[in-house]
């Protein structure tokens, strides 16, 4: 059985006693356990509450996943300018972090995953510029709104580039659309067929991938933009592949506006940890940590794993393991409405979905690192424990003790984020009007009900309005 450790045992010890207080001075507040308060004061509708609690959490220097959190819930009680700002500081330290940091890596090796920094999921990346549009957009900035739809441009041909050779995901739809509204209301013909290209290609994908239809909104969206700036092509290919469009796909009247509901249902899917087993044999022979925890992860864990006539199991390896969870959302449609003036919402981005194909593809690498760092910790341990020294009793104690304390799951992601964006779209004459928004469940029942008083709708223009349900 080889143990991996040279003569430095005593300074393999130094380095986990060291890395043993950093995760003692971390105390019993793990991450799990800030997101479930979280969680628990937005689904007793107490937004402010969920806010003071992320803030209360970060302190003074918050992790970009804090900034994340803290960038959406401003943006849901309406204090856009705390939401951007929040939104703008999480892009710069993802900036920041895009080297790695060989510090942390070495503690992340030693401890757990949770000790590298967190820059978001690619669908998390993304929905970052989206959301910081959107919130611009509600302040009325929209030179701001477009700076973040360029961002979510670069970003996305950068997630186009590292994601080179994936079948899925290379594209977010629902992003490109969002800037393609923007270029359009800056005039920029090129930009906005560049991006409504890009999201109808993101659209396709996402229905071979995971059934998500194209939506009508935006077939009618690009259809308009076509129309408008000249993209006679566009529009043929359209009619050929979708067919003649409705009367959403005819520009707006020079008195008439539209208001446009962006509806989040449920929760997106979260991380939650499980304890996984895996069989390290009497007769195991490896030259290298990565050669032998790739052998390991091949076995299977424990439930799985049966081992062969002659062949003894001398340790179950327990490791932390990321385990994604979805909660069924129970209400789907959104009903807009003004007068006798009506329409229902569509589904446009599955933000589960996206989170679980990007999460799901880091199995492999995620496995055998975890399975690397799990030998690092029993190697270390039997070191001691074959050490003549008088002191290997206290040594091994504590090793062991740190070995389990610190062997935790990264379960961190956004999980303020929606398990679907809906849009629904009202065109209505220019004006002010008061706007009603029911939420409807399973049953087509009514579940809520909100009224926007005093809604101003321009000629020719959009008006956005938000709302989240938490069921």
């Amino acid at each position: 059985m080889p143990t991996f450790v040279t003569g430095s045992g005593r300074a393999l010890l130094r380095a986990l006693l060291l890395a043993s207080a950093v995760a003692l001075l971390a105390g019993c507040s793990t991450y799990a356990n800030q997101s479930t308060r979280i969680r628990g004061h937005a689904d007793q509708g107490d937004l402010e509450g969920a806010l003071a609690e992320v803030r209360d959490e970060a302190g003074d220097d918050p992790d970009v996943l804090a900034l994340l959190q803290e960038g959406l819930l401003s943006y849901y009680v309406g204090d856009y300018p705390a939401s951007t700002a929040a939104f703008g500081r999480a892009d710069e330290k993802i900036d920041d972090q895009f080297t790695k940091s060989i510090s942390r890596e070495a503690l992340a090796f030693l401890s757990n995953d949770q000790s590298r920094p967190y820059d978001g999921y690619p669908g998390e990346q993304s929905l970052l510029h989206v959301y910081a549009a959107l919130a611009y957009l509600a302040e009325g900035d929209r030179q701001g709104a477009l700076v973040e739809a360029r961002a979510a441009s670069t970003q996305l041909e950068r997630l186009e580039q590292v994601r080179e050779g994936h079948e899925t995901y290379t594209r977010d739809a629902f992003a490109e659309w969002i800037a393609a509204m923007l270029y359009a209301e800056d005039d920029d013909a090129n930009a906005c067929l560049v991006s409504s290209r890009r999201a109808l290609t993101a659209y396709e994908d996402a229905h071979q991938a995971w059934g998500q239809a194209v939506p009508q909104g935006f077939l009618d969206d690009y259809a308009r933009w076509a129309d408008r700036f000249g993209f006679t092509q566009e529009r043929e290919e359209l009619v050929q592949r979708y067919g003649e469009r409705g009367p959403g796909a005819v520009r707006l009247g020079r008195e008439q506006g539209e208001v446009v509901l962006l509806y989040g249902s449920g929760w997106v899917d979260h991380l939650i940890e499980a304890k996984i087993s895996f069989p390290i044999l009497e007769s195991d022979d490896y030259s290298s940590h990565d050669e032998w925890a790739t052998a390991i992860s091949m076995r299977g864990p424990q439930g799985v794993y049966v081992a062969p006539h002659n062949v003894k199991v001398k340790y179950w390896l327990s490791v932390a393991w990321p385990v994604r969870q979805h909660l069924q959302s129970e209400l789907h449609v959104a009903r807009l409405s003004s007068g006798v003036a009506s329409a229902e919402s569509e589904a446009v981005h599955d933000l589960s979905a996206i989170f679980g194909l990007t999460f799901d593809e880091g199995e492999g690498t995620r496995t055998v690192r975890t399975i690397i760092r799990g030998l690092a910790k029993y190697t270390a341990v039997e070191a001691i424990d074959d050490d003549e020294d008088t002191g290997r009793q206290v040594a091994s104690f504590i090793a062991n003790m740190f070995a389990s304390g610190t062997e935790v799951a990264d379960t961190r992601s956004w999980t303020m984020l929606p398990d679907r964006i809906h849009i629904a779209r009202l065109r209505l004459p220019a004006g002010v009007h008061n706007i009603t928004v029911e939420v409807l469940d399973t049953q087509q029942r009514v579940a809520e009900r909100l009224e926007f008083e005093a809604v101003r709708v321009l000629p020719g223009s959009r008006t956005l309005i938000h709302h989240r349900s938490f069921r």
